[in-house]
């Protein structure tokens, strides 16, 4: 079943594309943080509206948000980690490409963890997963996690 309601968030995603493209458009900037484990796995996701792909933690800036408190407040949304500022190694301001669209996004790192407790939000996550970074295919995973990968001098 769950297979079924992720093929139609990616239809859903699809059909939608248009109205997501303006929206970002609109938008106040995104965040991306990269969650790494003590084995050097990341944590990705898939949402349930989505390419399929797996992505970071991360999404959209409100009014007058500063990148890390973004960051933040989107790790904690999706995955219930609560960290504060200091926990955040920043890795920069990146271009990044997804579907036709570039934005730019404010890119963190912070380690955790054995101990790390994950709550997955269920009316936005799918699944969530640690991956190794040198286990990620593109064809699986969105452009912009290799974006944020590069500028932590992790992988290729």
């Amino acid at each position: 079943m769950t297979d079924f309601f992720r093929l139609l968030g990616m239809l859903t995603y699809w059909c939608a594309w248009p109205v997501f493209w303006v929206y970002f458009k609109r938008s106040y900037g995104r965040s991306r943080i990269l969650l790494i484990n003590p084995a050097g796995e990341i944590l990705l996701m898939q949402q349930w509206i989505s390419s399929g792909k797996w992505h970071l933690p991360g999404g959209g800036l409100h009014r007058d948000e500063e990148g890390a408190m973004g960051a933040l407040r989107e790790l904690r949304e999706e995955t219930g980690v609560v960290l504060t500022p200091a926990n955040l190694i920043t890795l920069g301001k990146q271009t990044c490409k997804a579907h036709g669209f570039t934005y730019d996004a404010y890119i963190f790192a912070a380690h955790v963890g054995n101990d790390v407790r994950l709550e997955r939000q269920r009316i936005e996550v799918a699944r969530m997963a640690w991956m190794k970074p040198e286990t990620l295919s593109v064809a699986h995973t969105e452009a912009d996690v290799f974006v944020c990968l590069r500028a932590a001098g992790i992988g290729k």
